[in-house]
């Protein structure tokens, strides 16, 4: 079984998680403050630095916008280091 946790908000979260051994460990994140519990692509990748060994990070994006999509999966070290799924109607 594959454990997932999105909408992380702190570096101690995501350490948390990771010490129970959560799998997916995600963060939302958008530029325009569209939805409650986004982050900048700058606070996400803060938290996620509490994401270490085999567990694997992952941003999710529901802007609807396309431009906006690209401009988070772009963002360094966003574009290096993990993983987009944007939200899928």
């Amino acid at each position: 079984m594959i454990t997932q946790i999105y909408e992380v908000q702190t570096y101690d979260e995501a350490k948390k998680l990771i010490e129970i051994g959560v799998d997916y460990v995600g963060v939302l994140v958008g530029i325009k403050n569209e939805y409650p519990g986004e982050l900048s692509p700058e606070q996400a990748v803060e938290v996620l630095r509490g994401v270490t060994g085999q567990a694997k990070k992952v941003v999710l994006s529901l802007s609807k916008n396309l431009e906006d999509i690209a401009i988070i999966a772009q963002s360094p070290p966003i574009h290096n280091e993990l993983t987009l799924y944007p939200h899928a109607e």
